[in-house]
């Protein structure tokens, strides 16, 4: 009996040693980076320039703006660096969302093409580590080959920031294990889809707007810790419990009512929101008005969700 406990001990042992091997030495998913050289082309600067600073957000996050205001206003130089998550808001760890200026020693500037590309969508770093999930590669992932090539060519004509990093990322286990896991390398040519349907569109841009994922698939809920504590997004579909107006116009109004720095009506400056409203409010009407047919055609949701006080994010 004694031996065979030890034999069960030794296995155990065994097992966990292997364990603790795999999780410390585990490294993500990830494909070699090519000499892939993008030509930057008027028509993808001129998309990259809208998706970068209209759709995807990319200008919000890595740039700092003033949190304590609903419209987000940018304070902090251009692609710059954005905010801090720390341990004292709840974070499991410590992460700031870092420099994407052109400039070489603390921005992207000396990274190729393709890493950057790889980054976005991929969410791997240069130096092979996977990035943390608040860059929100899980959508970019589905970006169109050739909308990602318009990205990263619009990336290349901004102004160097030469801005550090106020302290090196770190992530606190298990959260830093689990985070190894999510990377997942794109295998295929990712079509652009036709924008004469628009239906598919409208799904296409709600998908890489971040629509679909901060809003859960449309009923909302899902929490955000920030600065200003715990916010939650909408229910966005057309149950009696959700906010998505009626009409594509009452739609489009709404965003546009944020063009000039102001908020909608029924909301003040101080209601805190993740929604990037500054950036969205340049969204083109007709990348509106199909985001909104999409969004008609989600399956209601009843799901009363309690944002902040009264309002909606």
């Amino acid at each position: 009996m004694k031996r065979g406990l030890l034999i069960v001990g030794a296995a155990l042992l065994i097992a966990l040693t292997a364990a603790a091997a795999f999780v410390l030495t585990h490294e993500p998913a990830r494909r070699s980076v090519t000499d892939l050289k993008i030509e930057a082309t008027p028509e993808r600067l001129e998309r990259g320039a809208y998706l970068v600073q209209n759709v995807s957000g990319c200008l919000h996050c890595h740039t700092a703006h003033d949190e304590a205001k609903r419209s987000h206003p940018k304070t902090g130089p251009l692609a710059g660096g954005g905010t801090c998550l720390t341990e004292e808001i709840g974070f499991p760890g410590y992460v700031c969302v870092p420099n994407i200026s052109q400039d070489p020693e603390t921005g992207i500037g000396a990274w190729t093409d393709d890493e950057i590309l790889r980054a976005i969508r991929e969410g791997v770093s240069r130096d092979g580590r996977a990035l943390f999930p608040m860059m929100p590669y899980s959508v970019y992932k589905d970006m169109s080959d050739e909308d990602a090539y318009s990205v990263v060519a619009y990336l290349r004509t901004l102004e160097p920031v030469r801005r550090e990093k106020p302290h090196v990322t770190k992530i606190n286990f298990p959260v830093d294990f689990f985070i190894e896991m999510e990377p997942a390398p794109i295998e295929a040519p990712i079509p652009t889809p036709d924008r004469g349907d628009q239906l598919e569109w409208g799904r296409y841009m709600a998908t890489i707007a971040g629509c679909r994922e901060c809003h859960m698939e449309g009923k909302g809920g899902m929490e955000f810790e920030t600065p200003s504590g715990v916010v939650r997004s909408s229910n966005i579909t057309t149950h009696a419990t959700g906010v998505l107006p009626p009409t594509a116009e009452g739609f489009v109004r709404l965003f546009r009512s944020y063009v000039d720095g102001s908020v909608a009506d029924g909301h003040s400056e101080t209601d805190f929101t993740v929604m990037h409203w500054e950036d969205l409010a340049g969204m083109s009407e007709d990348d509106l008005r199909a985001i909104h047919a999409y969004l008609l055609s989600v399956e209601p949701a009843d799901n009363q969700v309690q944002t902040y006080g009264d309002g909606g994010a």
